[in-house]
């Protein structure tokens, strides 16, 4: 199964986002809470904290396509 035969659903997406709301929220307050609070925040920080939400969302849907490919064969 290929990730173009996945069929991508709201609830899925809307479950990930939620995962990658709260992780991303707890990792960018956790590493970079100072900088946020003092509004001091660089590009770097900023690119930081975007990957912070970016990656449980990927974690998350990467879990959930192996999933499906195993609940499938």
């Amino acid at each position: 199964m290929t990730l173009q035969k996945c069929e991508w659903s709201s609830l899925q997406f809307r479950r990930t986002a939620v995962i990658a709301l709260v992780v991303g929220t707890t990792l960018s307050l956790v590493n970079d809470g100072g900088e946020i609070f003092s509004w001091v925040i660089t590009f770097g920080t900023l690119v930081k904290i975007i990957f912070n939400f970016l990656t449980p969302m990927i974690v998350a849907n990467l879990g959930w396509v192996f999933s499906q490919k195993r609940n499938k064969s």
